[in-house]
């Protein structure tokens, strides 16, 4: 009889920790849902600006993290909610007050979004930061009588600093304690009797 209670005791505790895994995926599903619907109206509105294009992309393009709970995709998704806000001209308007219902609901829920980020996709925010950078000149132009077509120019001038980045020559790192690599090269010097040896000592063997 103990024994049945006891396999039965773990059920009873993990039943509320299943639950609570499941409304937790459905508010991180229902966040991203809304983040893309908004991101989407963000893009049909904009008529002609780029940067007011771009932020609607990327919250459309950040649904999928949000739904995996990343919590590095909630700060941006609140970053880029801000710059729509920012670039709204009438901010007491309907996509503005949706923009403040939808900043709200980030921070209310955000406890919700606990999974670190991918640290190799933190060398993304720089490049989008530089194109939303890009959208905005662009869309001063416009405003200036300079530039007809904002979003154009800026997908044109990114497409050429992404050529450029690609095609540039490719340069050895210099990555490496060098007093270690002396050391190394003093071992493989004194000790080593593979012809193979001195091989590990290039700079793509680090």
């Amino acid at each position: 009889m103990s024994t049945h209670a006891a396999d039965r005791a773990p059920l009873l505790r993990l039943g509320p920790t299943r639950a609570i895994a499941r409304r937790a995926t459905a508010v991180r599903c229902a966040i991203a849902l809304v983040v893309a619907a908004f991101g989407s109206l963000q893009v049909i509105a904009v008529e002609n600006g780029a940067a007011g294009t771009l932020v609607g992309a990327g919250l459309v393009a950040l649904a999928a993290p949000l739904a995996r709970g990343r919590r590095r995709a909630l700060l941006a998704a609140a970053g880029l909610v801000l710059a729509s806000l920012a670039l709204d001209q009438d901010a007491i308007a309907r996509p503005g007050l949706a923009a403040v219902v939808l900043l709200t609901a980030l921070l209310v829920f955000a406890p919700a979004f606990r999974v670190s980020g991918d640290p190799a996709t933190r060398r993304l925010i720089v490049p989008a930061a530089g194109l939303l950078a890009i959208g905005l000149v662009a869309d001063l132009a416009r405003a200036g009588g300079h530039l007809a077509h904002p979003l154009g120019a800026t997908l044109l001038v990114g497409a050429g600093l992404l050529a450029a980045r690609t095609l540039r020559p490719w340069q050895g790192g210099t990555t490496g304690d060098p007093l270690q690599r002396a050391r190394a090269a003093r071992i493989v010097a004194e000790r080593a009797t593979d012809t193979l040896a001195p091989f590990t000592l290039r700079d793509d063997k680090r």
